[in-house]
């Protein structure tokens, strides 16, 4: 029988339940990679087999040194390689473009019968010092209790009626690959998991486990595919969970 990977246990301990892929044996190793390899392949034209290949890069990295405390076009037409679908979102669209937008008063301290929350402006002046305060290069195994409060917080600024959980998801990944993760409904079936609830704080346990031994594991597959060499852990996290899922809904 074979020894269950080190990581095996915290998922059952946050309640997840432990993809194939990432079972730590040869075959699920070689499942992994082929995931990989599968998210990366282009058609016979050129084109991708997969939008969200280029979803980190499109029209340059969300994390780079002069883009990272500001959301820009680039990263908002990068959700559409992630099936968002930008063109129902135009006014969230247009006012997180608007850096110096502050509402009468902070969103997450209204409480209104009349006017929802979700409906109020941005405080895109507080989304980017949000984004100020959380540094580029962090890993989420790596994140403090404040970090995360931080990240929490950056959630809700951005999250509106119209602009979901998984929408918020990827864009705070494109800002911050590393430390904030993505989470989607395919994701979420697999991992066994009802909602998206605790779910950045159940990943950061998860991944730092035994001396953080499924970060390691993530990056070891990830040199296995040159093609995924400018990814996050997170990134390559997600790919192959939400593969596994593609591939095998039933899961």
């Amino acid at each position: 029988m074979p020894t269950p990977a080190p990581w095996a246990e915290a998922f059952t301990a946050v309640g997840w339940t432990l993809p194939a892929p990432l079972a730590g044996t040869p075959d699920a190793d070689a499942t992994a990679v082929k995931h990989l390899e599968a998210y990366f392949a282009v058609r016979p034209n050129g084109a991708p087999m997969y939008s969200g290949s280029r979803f980190e890069t499109l029209g340059g990295r969300g994390d780079a040194p002069d883009l990272r405390d500001t959301i820009t076009a680039a990263d908002l037409v990068a959700l559409t390689t992630l099936s968002i679908n930008i063109s129902n979102h135009v006014d969230e669209a247009i006012a997180l473009l608007q850096p110096g937008a502050r509402p009468a008063q902070p969103t997450h301290t209204i409480s209104s019968r009349d006017v929802p929350v979700t409906e109020l402006p941005f405080d895109t002046r507080r989304i980017y010092e949000l984004l100020r305060l959380l540094p580029t290069d962090l890993s989420l195994e790596d994140a403090t209790d404040e970090h995360m409060v931080l990240a929490d917080e950056l959630f809700w600024q951005l999250r509106r009626k119209d602009f979901g959980p998984v929408a918020v998801y990827k864009l705070r990944a494109r800002k911050r690959p590393h430390l904030l993760p993505i989470c989607d409904d395919f994701v979420r079936r697999e991992l066994g998991m009802r909602d998206f609830v605790g779910f950045e704080r159940n990943l950061r346990t998860v991944l730092r486990h035994e001396d953080k031994a499924l970060a390691r594991h993530l990056a070891d597959i990830k040199t296995q595919v040159p093609a995924a060499a400018h990814l996050s852990t997170l990134r390559v996290f997600d790919i192959i969970v939400w593969r596994e899922h593609q591939q095998n809904p039933q899961h």
